[in-house]
């Protein structure tokens, strides 16, 4: 799908932009009518490691890479190459 739309708007950067913003509405619509607000201020305060931040990072990489990927190498190639990269996750968080 990302690489599709990357395709269609001629670029994996931005399709990778529609694709957080779409996650990020529904996202934000699910905190609102679910957990009623999102309080960041117990998790800012408390003494949590820096790196637990850094997820999103990482997360809007993959979409990019997959996004700029797919047209590169097709779709099977991308994802075998994704799935390798959360074996590794997995992997490192054992």
């Amino acid at each position: 799908m990302l690489g599709r739309l990357g395709t269609a708007l001629g670029s994996p950067i931005k399709a990778s932009v529609v694709s957080f913003i779409l996650g990020f509405v529904l996202l934000c619509a699910v905190v609102v009518f679910r957990d009623h607000g999102l309080n960041l201020g117990k998790a800012i305060r408390g003494h949590n490691p820096p790196w637990m931040w850094i997820g999103g990072l990482l997360g809007a990489v993959v979409v990019l890479m997959t996004s700029w990927l797919s047209p590169q190498l097709g779709t099977g190639l991308t994802v075998l190459v994704v799935l390798v990269v959360l074996i590794g996750q997995v992997t490192g968080g054992l």
